[in-house]
């Protein structure tokens, strides 16, 4: 009565553990990826921002609003 339970419970320490087993076999190259470093909130704020990617000249934005004006 116990034996199915105790293959159960280590039926599932292998599936959520399957991971770190792996990488015990596995090769070093595998362990030596380089973990890439995320900003923190405060070196976002020192970063200017980036200028708009482009730009609407005055000529064309007047152009645009004449034109939205226009529609009913």
């Amino acid at each position: 009565m116990l034996f199915p339970l105790i293959v159960w419970f280590m039926a599932f320490l292998i599936w959520f553990y399957w991971y770190n087993i792996v990488a015990l076999f596995s090769d070093t190259e595998h362990k030596a990826k380089a973990v890439p470093k995320s900003e923190t909130r405060s070196e976002r704020r020192e970063k200017p921002q980036a200028a708009p990617a482009e730009k609407i000249l005055d000529e064309e934005r007047q152009k645009l609003d004449d034109i939205l004006k226009r529609r009913p």
